[in-house]
């Protein structure tokens, strides 16, 4: 995250928003490709016991034949869209976000597997060597005047080295030999299959705000829009894909015995919880300071949205943990079910807000994430856990208060200051005072969880190592 936040302070003083405007269309179809293409055949490998090598062989060539066909579909039905609404960018758009999906898709499988295997300290370092690839290409491209292909060009030099890492490195192979005897594949994709329809409805609800955006609003306001979307996504990225890949594997293998399920679920909710709710509500209460460090001058409207976003990705951090659960137990119809229902609650609030501006858009897509806070337990949550709505709302929303307080004291304490760096910088460091000093008060669970992970084992993540 600190990357893309280094990546995104340059870029945004040297690109247009009109560039973020097109780079926002390029990432809404790479994460299209990146959820669905593969048929969920990586996921599926996490899944199941240790798959043999012909059935890897087997997994690795189904999913480039239907990321292929999946290229080729949209790809075409995007030149034709192109012609029609005599929008040439779109098709150039298009590919390219295909193109870093592919990337992607190739190193899906040993990605999986090392999931698999626990292995995520090599992942890590990984990820973060091929990040700081994409910002040395992302911004010397930038600075040379090359606009938008900075920014897709960096994304794709960043996936490619991923990838080609995870097979040299974590593999220590090529890809494996052409075979093409799907019968293989029938139990991954028996599994693969519903998490594909899962994911594909989860993204576009997740994503549809920012294509049918594209529509109605200019490429201007386009990336005064999605830019500050994507610092929301990307403060829950600091900890929830962490925590999503070490409690799918446990919860896997944990998912005969619903007590152990319900103790690794509660200790992900409030470990997403605890560490979310301080950033969300630091981006809320500094917004203007994050807006100018971050942004510039040139970005007016962006303290505006950042405040808007900021409720939005908290609401969606905390929703985001069900994902492993429920693969984890074995239940991705389950998921297709909630993503569909999920998917018409955020389709609609984007068809009532939509001509009303980018301010209305966003605060429809808050107030639609707020509706879905209780049906989530009582669908999702309840069934496969015994954690009771008490227990949900206290391990989700008291560590928000607590960091709402701590942030409004910040901001009241910080008033005086008219040095933006300055106000960040002494603002977030009393800010992390006075939640640590509330947390030590008023949470204790999570403070003891912590020091267990400082000096010690978790005692419910080495219980689900156990199971």
């Amino acid at each position: 995250m600190l990357l893309h936040l280094a990546q995104l302070a340059i870029l945004a003083r040297v690109l247009g928003a009109d560039d973020f405007g097109h780079f926002a269309i390029v990432s809404v179809i790479s994460a299209l490709t990146i959820s669905i293409a593969d048929l969920g055949l990586s996921s599926s490998v996490v899944h199941f016991d240790e798959a043999n090598e012909k059935e890897l062989r087997a997994l690795f060539w189904l999913s480039m034949v239907s990321s292929l066909c999946w290229v080729a579909l949209v790809a075409s039905s995007s030149a034709v869209a192109a012609v029609v609404l005599n929008k040439p960018t779109l098709f150039v758009n298009v590919a390219s976000g295909l193109g870093v999906g592919l990337l992607a898709i190739v190193g899906s499988l040993p990605k999986a597997r090392a999931e698999r295997a626990l292995r995520f300290r090599a992942l890590v370092q990984l990820e973060i060597a091929a990040q700081t690839l994409g910002l040395l290409c992302a911004v010397s491209l930038a600075l040379n005047g090359a606009g938008v292909i900075a920014l897709v060009a960096g994304v794709a030099a960043q996936q490619f080295f991923l990838t080609f890492c995870l097979w040299a490195r974590l593999e220590r192979s090529a890809p494996p030999g052409i075979c093409f005897d799907f019968s293989l594949s029938r139990r991954y994709l028996r599994f693969g299959l519903p998490l594909t329809g899962s994911r594909l409805v989860n993204t576009v609800g997740a994503q549809c705000d920012v294509y049918v955006a594209s529509l109605f609003f200019s490429p201007q306001q386009l990336g005064e829009y999605s830019v500050p979307r994507s610092i929301g996504l990307q403060v829950q990225g600091l900890i929830n894909p962490l925590m999503t890949r070490l409690s799918f594997p446990l919860i896997a293998s944990a998912q005969s015995d619903r007590s152990a399920v319900s103790t690794l679920y509660e200790t992900v909710l409030m470990s997403t919880s605890s560490i979310n709710a301080p950033a969300y509500a630091f981006l809320f209460f500094f917004a203007e300071e994050v807006s100018f460090v971050l942004l510039g001058n040139g970005w007016s409207s962006g303290s505006e949205f950042l405040k808007i976003f900021a409720i939005w990705g908290a609401l969606r951090a905390l929703g985001n943990p069900v994902g492993s659960l429920l693969l984890g137990v074995g239940r991705p119809g389950l998921a297709l079910r909630w993503d569909i229902a999920v998917a018409l609650v955020m389709a609609s609030a984007v068809a009532l807000t939509v001509n009303m501006g980018p301010v209305v858009l966003a605060q429809g897509l808050v107030a639609a994430l707020a509706v879905l806070y209780v049906p989530l337990w009582f669908f999702l949550v309840m069934p496969n856990t015994q954690i009771s709505l008490p227990t949900y709302v206290s391990v989700t929303l008291w560590p928000m208060l607590l960091a709402v307080c701590a942030g409004f004291t910040s901001s009241l304490l910080m008033a005086w200051s008219s040095n933006p760096l300055g106000t960040l910088l002494f603002g977030g460091t009393l800010m992390c005072l006075l939640y640590g000093c509330f947390s030590a008060a008023l949470n204790k669970p999570w403070v003891l969880l912590m020091l267990e992970m400082m000096f010690g084992q978790p005692r419910a993540i080495e219980h689900g190592r156990k199971l």
